[in-house]
């Protein structure tokens, strides 16, 4: 709240709040009339252009911010406004911070568990994303949440599965990058279920279900079901697999955005993982 205060909202952070106005008060996605009415003002002090890079069908502009956190940011933001929704991605975090936590402490004991708590709910990119309004955090949360259920010595009964499975089904609605979590943790999980027919149809149905809604989706609203198409032509021109080398050198060591230069404990994550191996 501090942060909130002091240093305010910034980057794509009041475009989601945007979306989240605009399903409180309109029910819809269409955030042109909230623009035009500075819906924005109760939380942002300065001028906020609609972020978007193609209308719809219809001629609305949707934003190109996926609509799965606003969504999710709609209890916090309908009772206390941006704080409200500051809250729930609080929440978020603390609830992913508790999941590393157990999950560290049934495979290696509680030292080991305050140790992994501390080099990741206390580092970057955990930090400041605790407190940012991005879907980061509750993308954190659901994997966290993942590796809690393939870890556990709980089998789990269909239903309890087809509520992992629904859990896991929001991945592609908060971004589009999180497909490939989805994709891999899916996979993980029915490993985990080798054998058991019924539990893994009851993960794999609200997943199925959710994809053909998130396709039908960017169908309806823009005529091609391509999470691509509310970009129109920008990622053929800067999304290209040619950038992916030096794009994984940079994430690592860059001098600005790179995660061993601001939380230099995850180089032994690198050991671990040969470790575990």
């Amino acid at each position: 709240f501090r942060s909130l205060s002091i240093v305010g909202l910034g980057g794509d952070e009041p475009h989601y709040l945007v979306i989240t106005h605009s399903l409180l008060a309109d029910h819809d996605l269409k955030i042109e009339n909230n623009h035009a009415r500075e819906d924005y003002r109760a939380f942002f002090g300065g001028s906020l252009r609609p972020d978007y890079m193609q209308r719809g069908l219809n001629g609305e502009i949707y934003s190109i911010h996926s609509p799965g956190l606003p969504a999710l940011l709609l209890p916090g933001y309908a009772l206390a406004g941006s704080r409200g929704a500051l809250a729930i991605v609080c929440l978020l975090a603390a609830l992913t911070a508790l999941a590393i936590f157990d999950v560290a402490a049934r495979i290696g004991g509680t030292g080991v568990a305050w140790a992994t708590w501390l080099s990741v709910c206390l580092t970057v990119p955990f930090i400041p994303h605790a407190w940012a309004i991005y879907p980061e955090m509750a993308g954190a949360a659901l994997v966290a949440w993942a590796i809690a259920w393939g870890t556990s010595p709980d089998r789990g009964s269909a239903g309890k599965w087809a509520a992992r499975g629904l859990c896991l089904a929001a991945l592609p609605w908060l971004h589009t990058k999180f497909v490939v979590f989805l994709a891999a943790i899916t996979l993980a999980l029915l490993v985990r279920l080798r054998g058991r027919i019924k539990e893994s149809l009851a993960l794999i149905a609200p997943i199925a279900l959710s994809g053909i809604a998130w396709l039908a989706f960017f169908y309806v609203v823009y005529g091609r079901p391509d999470p691509e198409a509310p970009y129109g032509g920008y990622t053929d021109q800067f999304v290209r697999l040619v950038n992916i080398p030096r794009s994984i050198l940079g994430i690592v060591f860059d001098q600005k955005f790179g995660l061993l230069v601001y939380a230099p404990v995850y180089a032994v994550a690198m050991i671990g993982a040969w470790l575990l191996l």
